[in-house]
């Protein structure tokens, strides 16, 4: 690509199981991309193309696409969203090749924990913005407390990293929801998909 050129690409779930997350950000790209086809900054005029790839729903399809985003497409930054096991692909890929990333839709902590991380880690390539399951929790106790203002609530959560997550005592559901009067009442793990 040309100085004067700028790639974004983007790993989307556009088939798959995922693929019903995907289909709002396919609608976003087709409405933006015609109004990012030139852009301006610092006086200086940039030609923007915007590549997508499909995730396929997929970790090792959402490396490749990082890969051909990377190379074929000569992306200068990759956004990408949700997806357990997709998104860290995702994320990882964008580190080994030393492209940005930017994701999103996916609570920070099981950002940090899936990528091996602790809390405070930086990353050199990846940028992550979410909510965090804390936030999570205080809504649904919020909903609860409509409903009956304590009381026991049954949980169902898969066996995967995100129920895992959702079980942790430090970051998971009860440290937020029990000091409110909830008590949890895990229905036990269900295997996905």
């Amino acid at each position: 690509m040309s100085s004067n050129s700028l790639c974004v690409g983007v790993v989307a779930p556009l088939t798959g199981r995922l693929a019903p997350l995907g289909s709002p950000l396919s609608y976003v790209l087709r409405r933006l991309a015609p109004l990012l086809a030139h852009i301006r900054n610092g006086g200086r005029r940039y030609d923007v193309t915007v590549a997508v790839r499909d995730s396929r729903s997929d970790p090792d399809a959402a490396r490749q696409a990082v890969r051909d985003l990377a190379g074929a497409d000569g992306a200068n930054v990759v956004l990408t969203m949700a997806g357990t096991r997709v998104l860290p692909a995702v994320t990882d890929a964008c580190e080994e090749a030393g492209v940005p990333c930017a994701s999103t839709t996916f609570p920070w902590q099981a950002y940090v924990d899936t990528r091996g991380a602790g809390p405070g880690h930086r990353f050199r390539w990846t940028y992550h913005f979410a909510w965090g399951l804390d936030d999570i929790a205080a809504v649904f106790a919020d909903l609860w407390e409509r409903v009956d203002d304590t009381g026991a609530v049954g949980c169902l959560w898969n066996d995967d990293v995100q129920g895992r997550l959702l079980r942790h005592e430090r970051y998971g559901f009860a440290p937020v929801t029990s000091p409110r009067g909830h008590t949890l009442v895990d229905l036990g793990a269900y295997r996905e998909p």
